[in-house]
This record gives C-alpha cells, structure tokens and sequence, in this order.
C-alpha cells in the first residue's frame, strides 16, 4: 500500500499515468466522500514545491472540487479541515513530513496524523507490487485501517512509499486553476511569495510586471486570491466585488489601498483582489511583541497609533461606510509607523453569523457572515444593521490593548460581557476624563457609546481638560494649602475670573466675544484651555469664528484676497490647534479657493479666444496669484500661443493692422522670448510693406512707359521683387516694360554701338532682373555680338557667374539679403545663357539643386525649432532658385504637418491647467468643453485621455451628484451621475451612486404617485424592480410603506368607485406581490370588463386611430386605471408616436425636395406609407393635397431627347455621315442636351440623374459633368467634369476636331488622359465652348479646391497612391479607370490621388492632388506642385463648365 501524496509524486516524475491516478480517484471519493478535502491540501503541498506540472495539477484540482460541490452534504462533514479566517503569516502549523508517530497513534489513524510505513509493510508491499504486469496502469487506493479510519492509502506496483497527510489545519478552501508561487496573473502580476494564509485564501507577494517594465520604484503589490467557496456562492462574489468597490474609492493614508477586484480568467476562475504591499506586521502583532513585553504603552505613544486608526474609521463614516470587523488583526503597523486598517469593506460584504472563536473572524461564503464577537458590539451580534458606533466600539476595545496588552471584558463578546455585568478597568496613568472617554467607547448600548469615532479621540486626547473640572481645581488649591500654606483666596479669585470669562461669552454678543478672545491670550496655557473648552463657550466661540471666516471668504471670492480668511484660520488654530473644527474650516477655505481658482480660470480661457480680452490675462493671473502663488497657470506659456492665433485669424481677414497690434502684444507678454511670434511679426511688417508698394505701383502702373518711367520706379520695384517675386503686379509690370525693352534693344541692334548696350545692362540691370527679364538683359548684354565675338562674351558672362555663385556657396549667408540678391542674379544669368549654350544647363541644375539643398537644411534647422513661418520663408527662397523641385514640395509638406503636430500638442499642453483647475472647482460645463477638445486632438486610447482626465471629470461630476445627494434632490444627483458616466462609463464610484442615486429617485417619484394615481405604467413597475434589486433593505422599508398607502387609498375609493378601487388593487398587488393586504384587496375586489375593449383594439388593427382616440376620450373617465383600458391606451399612444415619427421624416424629405420634381414623388411614396397607417387622419389628407399641388407644379415639361443612348462614333462613321472635321458640310450649329446642367442638379452629384452633358454630336455626348452648388466664397453654381478628362473623351475631340489623332486601344478608354500639354489641354477646352456654345476653361485655383472640398463631405481615404509595404508595392503601382473609387458629397471622383491635375493660380500653373506616384499619406486635395505645363505621364485635368441654368 502507498498513500496517495507517493502516488502524486510518481505521478509527477512519470511513473504513473495521470489517467490511471484519475479513475483511482474517483473510486476512493465515491466510497469515503470526507477525504475530498484532505486531498486537496496534499495536491497543493506537491504542486508548490513544483514536483507537478500546472496542467496534472488543474485536471487533479478540477476533479476534486466537481465531486465536492455534487456531494457537499458528505464531504463537508465531519472535522473541519481548516481553520477560521485569521491570516496565518508563517508555516509553524504545519505537521513535519518525516516525523514518525509511536504504533499507538498510527493505530489511531486520526485525520491529522502523519503515517510512515514499516519496514515489513514496505516488503509486503513492494513483493505485492511485483505482481502486477503495468504499475503505471494499474493501482489502488483503499482504506488502510477499515471503514473509519480518517486518511486514504495507495497501492502501487513500483510507487515509492512515504508521508502519507499533512496537517489538516491547512485551509482547505484552495484556490483553484493552478495558481501559485512563480504563477501570472492576466499577464501582469507575478506571485511571487506567500504572505499569509486564512479562511478566506491565500496572500501573495506579486511583482507588478506592468510596473517593472517602466522601472516604477515600487513595483511590488499583493494580491489576495480568494478560495473556491467562492465558485459556488455567485452572491459572494457580488457582494465583494461592490464592496471592495468602494474601499477603492477610501482614498486615506491610514486605510489600505485596495486597487482591483477580478477574475483570473473567465465565469467560474479564481477571484482576487489587488493590494497595497505594507512591510511591516500586523498590530495583532505588534500588540504580541511590542505591548506586551512593557506592559501597555505611554498614552502619547498609544495615542498616536489609535489616532491613526480612528482617522480611517473617521474618512469612511464621512462616505457612509462601516467596517464592521475592525480589530488589531485587521490593521497593519508599518515600518515607517504609519497604522492601516486592512479588509475595509470585505468584512463589511458579509456579515451576521455570531458564534466561533473570540478572535477569529467567522466566515461562510454561503451565508455570506463575517465578524469577530471579541470586537463585535451588542447590535452587531443581535443582527441590527452596522452603526458606525460598531467600530468606535472596536476601537475602544483596540485601545485598551495597546495601553493595557489587555481586552476590556478579557475578549468576552460583548452579549456575555453585558450578562456578566462587567467593566472595564480602570487605567491608572490615564486622567478621569481619558478613562471615562475609553468607558464610553466600550458602553454595550450604542446611545451611551461615544457618538462617533471623532468625538471619542477628542475626549480620549484630553489635552489639560482636567483644568476644566472645578472640582479638580479646587482639590488643587487644598493640596496647595495643606502643603505650601499660601493664600488659597487668590486662587479661589482666580477661579471665578475664568468662570467670569466663561458666562460672559456664554451669554455676550460679538463685541463681547472679541474682547473676551482678547483677554482669554492673555491667559496661562492652561487658564486658555478651560475657558476655549467649555463646551457652551466653545459653541459660542466656535459661531463666531464661522460667521467671521464665512464673511472674510464672501469677501474674498469677489477681491481675490484670502489674507483676511487666512488670519482668520490662524485665529482659529490660536484657539483650537490640531482640532477637528480646524480641520473643517480649512477644508471650507480650501473649496472657496478651488472655487474661486476656477472662476478665474473660466475667465481666462474666455479672454485667450477674444482680441478684445486676451489684453486681461495679466490682470487675472495676478488674481490668480493673490489666491493661490503656486498655481500651475501662473506658469502657463498658452497666452503666447493664443496671441498668436488670433493674429492669424486676423491675417485671413486682411486685418493687418490689428493682427501687429496682437504680436506685438504677444510679445511683450512673453518678455520677447517666444521667437514665433517674431518671426509672425516680422512677416506680417513684410506684407504690409508688400502692400504699400504694391498699392503704390498699382496706382501709377498705367503711366509707366518709357524707360524712364520705369527707372524712376526702379527702387519700389526692385523691392517688390525681393519681397514678393510672384506678384501679380509684378507680372503685370513685366509685361508692361518687356515691349519697351525690346524696342530699345531692337534700336541698338540696329543703330547703337556695344558701349550703348553696356550701358543700358548697366542702368537697367537690377530692375530687369527683378522683373525676371534676364533673357532680355543678357541679349541685351551680348547686343552686336556675332559668331566668336558673341560665344566668347557668352562664356565670360558664364564664367562670371559661375565664380560668382561657387564663391557664395562657399561662404554661404543665407539671412544675408545682399548675399541672396547676388546669387540669385547669378542663377538668373546662367539660365538666361542657356539658348546661347545649352552645355551650360546641366551645371544650372546642379546649382539649383545645391542652393536648395541650403535652404532646405536652413529650414529644416529653424523646424526644429519649430519656426514654421521661417521654415517656410526659407522654402520660398529656395523656390526662386529651383521651382517645382520636389525635394522642396516634400519639405513643405513636412512644415505643414509640422505645425498642425505642434499646434495639436500645444492645445492639449494648454487645456490641461485649467482642465485641472475646473475639474477641481466642480466646474463641469467648461471642463466638458476642453474633454470634447481632448477627444478632438488624441487618440481614443491615449493615456492622459483614459486614464487622468476622464477620471478628473468623472470625479467631479461625483462630488456634484453627492452634493445633491446630501439635500436629497437625488433627481438631480443621478443626472449628475449619468452625465460623468457619458466620460467614463467603467467608473466604479459613479456606477455605484448610479444605482444608489436612481433609487432614491424612484422612491421620490413613486412615493408622490401613489399619492395620487389610480393606475400604473410598466415603466413604475421598472422602477420598483430598480428599487428591489439597488438597495434590498431600503426596498422593504419603501415597500410596506407603499403598500400601506395603496391599501389606505384602495379602501378609501371602495367607498365611492368600487371599479376604480378594484383597478387600483389589482395594479398595487402587480407592484408588491408580497403585500398579504393588496393580495386581499384583489381578492375582495372584482373588475368588470371594459366593454369597448374590442371595438378600440380593431380601430387601432384597422388603421383609425383618430376613431381609436374618440374611444378612449369616451372610456377615460369611468375606465382610467383599468388593466383593458390601460392596456389599449398603452398600444395607441405607441402606435401614435410611430406614426408622427416617420410623418416628420416626410415633412424633412418634402422640405429637402424644394422644387424638385423626382424627389417630390420620393416624399410621396412616404406619405402614402404613413396615410395607411393613419387612415382617417385629416392632417394628412391636407398634407397629400398639399404635396400633389408642388408635384404637377414642377413637373418637368416633355421634350424630345437626342438620344438617350451613346453610341461610340469612329474616324469611318463620321467620314460617312458627313460630319467630321474634314466633312465638306454646314457649319456645326450646338444641339441640345437631354442632361442639361441647372442649379436645380447642384449638390446631388452623387445620384445618376444628377449627371448631366452637352452634346458634341448627333451620337456623342462630351464629358460627364456634375453641378457644384454655390456658397460662401462661390457666387453662382458651376459645372465641373466628375471624372478626370478621359481617354474616351479626348479620343472623341481628335476625332471631330482633325487637330490630333484618337486613341484606338479600347481598354485605356477610360484612363484619364495623359502626355498631352498644359496648351493642348487649353485648346481642348476652347473647341469645346465653340462646339456647345458654353463656356470650358481648366479650373482655378479657388474653383477647384471648392468642388474637391464639396462642404468637407469626404469618402474614406481610398486614394489611388502608393503605397508599400516590407519593400513591396501593394497600391498606387499604375493609373486606374477615371470611374474607379468613391465620390466626394458632390459626386467628383479621383480628385485625390490617380494623376494629379492642372490648376491655374494667376499667372502660375501647380499641379493638385497628387498622383498615383505619391505615398499614400502625402495623397491629399491640400497637395500642390508647380507645373510648367509640358506632358508628363501622371498630370492630366478635368474642365469648369460656367453657364449653368
């Protein structure tokens, strides 16, 4: 025979299947049910000193507790295996494996004896193992001592023999699922040590993996993982987690931390709890090896750990929580001295049994029970609801051990303790009023016991209130006389001057308590003592100081200074150091600075976004600073930000002038540090410059034409030219004075000398480079110059220019403004020289290249600094020297996403601190405004989003809803509590107001409507289950005063309206079934049936609902209240409020039509669904007259279609029909369309018969255009194409115009169309306006930025641009068919990504949206080239149509 831990451990090294061990199992557990237990404990000693692998030992573990749970009558008999719930912190208790008991205790084979096998017995059984063929298959566990003896044994073949059992006072409620030292929990908490075990599971020490990770200097927690009672008591479970909910929300330095309440894993895993880890021991402990070796500790030492406990008790009666098992063993003695109570709210989850052991708390998860009698008061253990007087009761007792080492009533439960008639003893270094103060916290009645835990450690510390005794005084002066024979009437005198003082604040007005303050600091310490203490005086003074402190604040929140309240408070501590009431009115202060911080605040978030008020901001942070000098606002850098964009908003509006006067406030406000602004101001100066001169010129351009008439502008031009090189003017001017220097150079050419031309470069030469006509100056330059002559002065102007440009690359300067104009008429010369020498063009492109690379290094040197405007003045710059280069695209973009990046970031930074500050204040409204912004600028699961500002403003919509709460407007507490749900739905706190708040709230509202109503909804029904399932205790008070209401109501109305009384009856009893008298006023009252009931029912089935309605006004008043008639009422108000719904959605539809002829008979087919419904409605008989009278007004008049089918036309077919290009015919007259564009078609782009086309052909339609509706920039509606030109399209155009040859390849028909230019694509557009009589043009800048917008309707960014993954192109690999992708709100297509498309912006060409050729993230309708018009393979347009009807 082996016992079953060697089968275990045979198991574990291989030699015996787990299988076999599993039905062995089942057989032993079947015949001796008791040993279940016994098992378990054996399975954990072997799974934790790792001999079992984690799967044997869940599959053993799972097998085990499924017998338990189906036999718990039979194996939860018998001797308890476990002990009571105190937490065991060592393994003393635990029998030794190898200890061998005599033969006499073997014989006894009681259950917590170890046994060990003779010699002989290892013989016989090793010769009886030989026998078997397959030990590992075969062996059994039987009875070794018959059918009583308490431990199972095995039989192996080859098992090795040993310890049989260990201790069985080793828990036996284990945890299940394999969980132990070195186990993880949800990937994050490594066990990693035991720190105890008890009745309720075991406590680990766990490292935090989370923590660990990000090198937290305190990464270790503990976790309590509970047993498996728990698995078969789901109200446990419930019970626990909502009240180890709400210790989590016990936010105090003397009560442990408690951070988590789960599951391991799924329904039915293990549960445990998350801790704080506290090194030190418990003061169970503390009071075993600390109090008692001295015998009790000094008062001030014990007063100061029983303050500590008591300021935990203190923090969570102030939150309606009571302990309800407070004792030494639940509290824990840090190292570092601090005192926590421990288990705050577990205990409190279960409750009521009163019998076990004094010290050990009793615990049934089935019953749901826990208290411990030593420390339980009389109530408690006669059932009566917790008081928090349970715990001060506990506390008391608590305190006499750590002055005594002693239990007042010798640990007696306070029921056996009031029978005996015992009292506490009295502790002699303790004055009267601390023993009587301890004799009060241990009264067995709560209403001779201290009336909370507060008032108890006051009259505990009692600090010299013996002076207050006047018998003590005057037993004082006896002494004083009988031993130093002085003049005892002095003292008597004295004495009755502080009785003096004492009845005149008692019965004195203020001036009389001012002047007694006065004369009280004149008094000894002990003479201030007795008089501030008297308890009628200290009401008196007490009143005073509020009403003073109340004053000093209303004072204060309105001129922000808190000096006088803080002299005030230091009045108050003058008098009551160290004093609850201190506390209170310091807690008063500080919700009137939070509130008043917050107020400013509101204020100063309002003047950042107004011009008018930003300049207050200084003045309100200097209130701020009167309030609070460490307040994080004061430190706030936003101010700079926000002037900053207020400027901006005022550059777009052209209102320069305000937007400098904002910089440069800005910048005063950041000292000049706050190089942004500068580099805004700065620009802003340049563009009010640029518009002077541009203004200037403007006004005298048309007197400008002679040569001279331009020298004498040479300086404001050339000064243009540097600020603003692609103005308008500019050009213009350009183009004024290019005719004038031709001329001049056709003179010299053909009268002038050299030295003339030389000259004229000389005098000229600035100006026509700012006008870039350095063609033009450098023919000027080489004017008379032929052959060898003209090729050498060619290379020596190269040369100069070259030298020139090396020379200044070497030296670069790039904010040098002289150093720039050089090189970039250097540059200007070069390319001007290119059609003399074309060899010169590749070193031009390196130096353009190269001088970019400079200015791209520049700028992106000042975007780290995050200068953007200057980043973006150096890419202007650069764009001089090499436009178009997309080196230079590719760094503005990377400036745009830049700024929108530090903007995002500095929004966030900046609504922090008065995020914060509002949230603090309670303030609500505006710090929902900044979590809005929040959500706005960071992703959904951004941490500071999720895990601090959600749970700020949770937080205060909380204290909110308490606030309520406290004045019983629970109505207004639960919309609180639902508005902070809104921000964070898993918030513990808030859920459980919600539940709380909801149900006093029902009660509120039902109890008024019993009141008064004769009749109940299904909603009241609702909200009595609320009511129920929220607050079970609180639902039976509700509920028998409820149904004492409705049975006094029922039988009032019996005598008048017996119907009504039976109506009333039966809905109470539906209400409160168990009322035994609304179950008797049923019974006794009988409805009749309402008679029209069918009749109403088939009016409702039949559509006649106004005739339903004439039913029930009819009934209403006998019937009101009946089961029939409210049953009835119920479906037609349902059916009602249905039917109006969708008759809105129609009115909605109607409205949207306008004059719409096809989306007006939409709406009708709506309306006619909603007549069926409501067929005898006359408002919808008007509604249906009303629409047919819009439907034949803007019906469309019939007129002949061309043809409704395209058909393709070829080279051949319209050389035979005679009318192509080439065809000797009439000349084209236009025909009209059957899709016409009109205003009417504007918006609705996306819908096919919204489509519309000109024909270019008897067969052939031109390009498919959608209408752009007008808007705020856009005057009068437009007509654009929806696809990028086609192919097909321009196929079409070669064909009937002759100018160019179509395309044959049918399957690039419907690519857009490409390698064609700017010019050829302008001619297209011209033919066109010719062919249809309307007017084409390739869109504006504006134009097309406004169709591509279309009011910010966008698809889902499915653009056809690249896109590569692991070096692989997966997307953007070709160009697609036109037609392909989703439409924007207006119906165009692929006007992001694809080809990019030809824009005009004045005088400059650019290339929008991107192409197939750009990463996927850069594709965007803010994307844009310069583009010199010539064909490349991934540019193509579409075209503007401007008459629209």
């Amino acid at each position: 025979m082996a016992d079953f831990k060697t089968a275990l451990e045979a198991l574990a090294k291989g030699e015996l299947k787990l299988e076999t061990l599993s039905k062995q199992m089942d057989i032993l557990l079947s015949k001796t049910p008791k040993f279940a237990k016994n098992m378990l404990v054996q399975l954990d000693e072997i799974h934790e000193k790792k001999n079992l692998d984690d799967k044997q030992y869940a599959q053993l573990k799972r097998q085990i507790n499924e017998f338990r749970r189906t036999h718990s009558t039979e194996t939860e008999s018998g001797p308890a295996a476990g002990g009571a719930d105190s937490t065991v912190f060592s393994s003393d208790s635990v029998v030794e494996e190898n200890k061998a008991p005599s033969p006499a205790e073997n014989n006894k084979a009681a259950p917590d004896s170890t046994v060990v096998m003779t010699d002989d017995e290892k013989a016989n059984n090793t010769s009886a193992q030989n026998t078997n063929s397959d030990a590992s298959d075969f062996f059994d566990i039987s009875m070794p001592g018959g059918a009583d003896t308490a431990t199972p044994s095995i039989t192996s073949a080859t098992g090795p023999t040993g310890t049989e059992w260990n201790d069985p006072a080793v828990p036996t409620g284990d945890l299940s699922g394999g969980y132990g030292e070195g186990s993880v929990i949800k990937q994050r908490f490594k066990l990693e040590k035991v720190l105890g075990i008890g009745g309720m599971g075991k406590v680990y020490k766990a490292l935090d993996l989370l923590k660990a990770e990000a090198k937290d200097k305190k990464p270790y927690v503990a976790i309590k993982l509970l047993n498996d009672d728990f698995k078969d008591h789901p109200e446990a479970f419930i019970s626990l987690q909502r009240e180890s909910s709400r210790q989590q929300k016990l936010a105090h330095p003397n009560i442990a931390t408690i951070y988590d309440f789960d599951r391991v894993g799924g329904p039915n895993t293990p549960v445990y709890i998350t801790m704080e880890l506290m090194e030190g021991m418990e003061l169970k402990d503390f009071i075993k090896k600390k109090v008692r070796p001295k015998g009790g500790l000094p008062f001030d030492e014990a007063y100061d750990i029983i303050k500590q406990l008591g300021s935990g008790l203190i923090y969570a009666h102030e939150r309606r929580l009571v302990h309800s098992d407070f004792k030494p063993g639940n509290a824990f003695m840090c190292d570092d001295g601090t005192v926590k109570t421990l288990d705050f709210g577990i205990a409190r989850a279960v409750k009521n049994p009163v019998t076990g052991e004094a010290e050990k708390t009793l615990f049934d998860p089935g019953k749901l029970g826990a208290l411990t009698p030593a420390y339980a008061s009389l109530e408690m253990l006669e059932g009566e609801e917790p008081d928090t007087r349970d715990d001060t009761y506990a506390l008391g007792c608590t305190a006499y051990e750590l002055l005594t080492t002693k239990h007042p009533f010798n640990k007696l439960p306070a029921n056996k303790a009031c029978e005996n008639n015992l009292v506490p003893p009295y502790i002699k270094h303790l004055n009267k009023k601390q023993n009587r103060a301890l004799r009060h916290s241990v009264a067995f009645h709560r209403e001779d016991r201290s009336p909370t835990v507060a008032h108890f450690l006051e009259e505990l510390e009692g600090k010299a209130t013996w002076y207050k005794n006047p018998f003590v005084i005057a037993a004082g002066v006896l002494l004083i006389i009988s031993m130093m024979l002085i003049a005892p009437a002095l003292d008597y005198l004295h004495q009755k001057e502080l009785e003096g003082i004492i009845a005149e604040i008692e019965s004195g007005n203020e001036q009389t308590i001012v002047t007694k303050l006065g004369d009280i600091l004149l008094l000894e310490k002990t003479d201030q003592t007795i008089v501030t203490g008297d308890e009628e005086a200290k009401k008196k003074i007490q009143d005073y100081f509020s009403d003073k402190l109340t004053d000093s604040v209303v004072s204060a929140e309105s001129n922000y200074d808190y000096s006088n309240v803080d002299t005030v408070l230091k009045e108050i501590e003058t008098f009551y150091p160290e004093s609850i009431y201190l506390q209170e009115k310091t807690a008063f202060l500080n919700e009137s600075k939070k509130r008043t911080i917050s107020n400013l605040t509101t204020e100063y978030v309002a003047a950042l976004k107004n011009e008018n008020l930003i300049g207050n901001t200084k003045n309100i942070l200097d209130n701020i600073r009167k309030v609070d000098p460490e307040n994080a606002l004061l430190k706030d850098t936003s101010p700079s930000n926000a002037y900053r964009l207020l400027a901006q908003e005022k550059i777009e509006s052209n209102d320069l002038e305000t937007a400098l006067a904002l910089v440069k406030s800005g910048v005063e406000f950041s000292d000049g540090t706050d190089q942004r602004l500068i580099d805004m101001q700065d620009n802003i100066v340049r563009t009010q410059t640029i518009s002077k001169l541009e203004n200037d010129l403007g006004v005298i351009k048309s007197q400008l034409t002679t040569l001279s008439d331009f020298k004498q502008q040479q300086d404001p031009i050339v000064e243009l030219a540097g600020l603003k090189p692609n103005s308008e003017l500019l050009a213009t001017l350009s183009a004024q004075f290019k005719p004038v220097i031709d001329t001049e150079l056709k003179s010299i050419q053909k009268n002038g000398t050299r030295e003339t031309a030389e000259a004229l470069a000389s005098d000229f030469g600035d100006l026509l480079n700012g006008m870039q006509l350095s063609k033009e100056l450098t023919q000027i330059k080489l004017a008379k110059l032929t052959g060898n002559a003209r090729k050498q002065k060619t290379t020596e102007l190269a040369s100069e220019s070259v030298s020139n440009i090396e020379s200044a690359l070497a030296d670069t300067q790039i904010d040098n403004a002289q150093w720039e104009t050089g090189l970039l008429r250097d540059i200007q010369q070069l390319g001007s020289l290119v059609s003399e020498d074309e060899s010169i063009n590749a070193s031009l492109a390196g130096y353009r290249n190269q001088i970019a690379d400079k200015y791209i290094a520049k700028a992106n040197e000042t975007l780290q600094a995050e200068r953007f405007d200057a980043a973006d003045n150096y890419i202007d710059k650069a764009d001089r020297y090499a436009p178009g280069l997309q080196k230079l695209v590719d760094t503005r973009s990377s400036i745009i996403e830049a700024r929108a990046e530090s903007d995002r970031i500095a929004r966030v930074e900046a609504n922090k601190i008065p995020f914060q500050s509002f949230t603090e204040g309670n303030n609500v409204t505006e710090a929902l405004k900044i979590f809005e912004q929040f959500k706005t600028d960071l992703s959904t699961d951004d941490l500071y989003l999720t895990t601090e500002a959600a749970p700020m403003l949770a937080d205060a919509y909380a204290r909110l809803a308490k606030s309520k709460a406290e004045t019983k407007d629970y109505s207004s507490a639960f919309d609180f509590v639902a508005g902070g749900l809104k921000i964070d739905p898993g918030n513990i706190q808030l859920n459980d107001l919600k539940t709380e708040y909801q149900a006093e709230a029902n009660i509120i509202e039902l109890t008024a409507l019993f009141k008064t109503s004769v009749s109940f909804s299904s909603e009241v029904k609702s909200k009595v289950n609320q009511i129920a399932s929220a607050d079970p205790a609180r639902f039976a008070e509700f509920s028998n005063i409820s149904a004492n209401v409705l049975a006094k109501r029922i039988n009032t109305l019996r005598t008048t309206d017996e119907n009504i009384a039976a109506n009333l009856a039966n809905s109470a009893a539906s209400l409160f079934p168990a009322s035994s008298d609304l179950a008797d006023l049923k019974k006794q009252l009988q409805l009749k049936p309402w008679s029209q009931f069918t009749n109403a029912n088939a009016a409702i089935n039949a559509g006649k609902l106004s005739q339903a309605t004439q039913i029930q006004q009819d009934a209403a008043t006998e019937f009101v209240g009946h089961p029939q008639f409210e049953q009835f009422s119920d479906s037609l108000a349902q059916r009602i409020k249905a039917i109006n719904e969708e008759f809105n959605d129609y009115l909605k539809d109607k409205e949207a039509a306008g004059e719409n002829y096809d989306d007006l008979r939409i709406a009708k087919k709506l309306l006619e669904r909603v007549q069926k419904k409501w067929s005898d409605n006359p408002d919808y008989a008007k509604a249906e007259n009303e629409l047919n009278t819009l439907i034949a007004k803007y019906k469309p008049v019939s007129k002949p279609k061309i043809r409704t089918v395209e058909k393709e036309i070829t080279e051949e077919s319209i050389a035979k029909t005679g009318t192509g290009a080439t065809a000797e015919t009439t000349p084209w007259q236009p025909i009209a369309s059957d899709s016409e564009c009109t205003s009417r078609l504007a918006g609705y782009g996306k819908r096919a018969k919204a489509i519309c086309f000109d024909m270019i052909h008897a067969s052939a339609r031109g390009p498919l255009m959608v209408v752009v509706p007008s808007g705020k920039d856009v005057e009068k509606s437009f007509a654009i194409t929806k696809y990028e030109i086609s192919v097909s399209d321009w196929s079409k155009y070669c064909i009937l115009s002759g100018t160019c040859k179509p395309i044959k390849e049918k399957e690039r028909k419907n690519d857009p169309m490409t390698g064609i230019t700017l010019k050829q694509a302008q001619d297209y557009a011209a033919w066109l306006s010719e062919r249809t009589g309307k007017t084409y043009h390739i869109p504006t800048k504006s134009e097309w930025e406004y169709a591509a917008n279309a009011g910010g309707n966008q698809p889902k960014k499915d653009f056809n641009c690249r896109v590569t993954v692991q070096e692989k192109m997966i997307k953007g690999t070709g160009i697609v068919s036109v037609k392909s992708g989703k439409s924007n709100g207006w119906g165009l297509k692929n006007y992001v990504g694809n080809v990019q498309e030809w824009v005009l912006d004045g005088n400059n060409t650019t290339a929008r949206g991107g192409a197939f050729t750009d990463a996927h993230s850069k594709c965007d309708i803010s994307l844009e080239r310069s583009h010199d018009g010539n064909a490349d393979d991934v540019t193509g347009f579409r075209l503007i149509r401007e008459d629209v009807g």
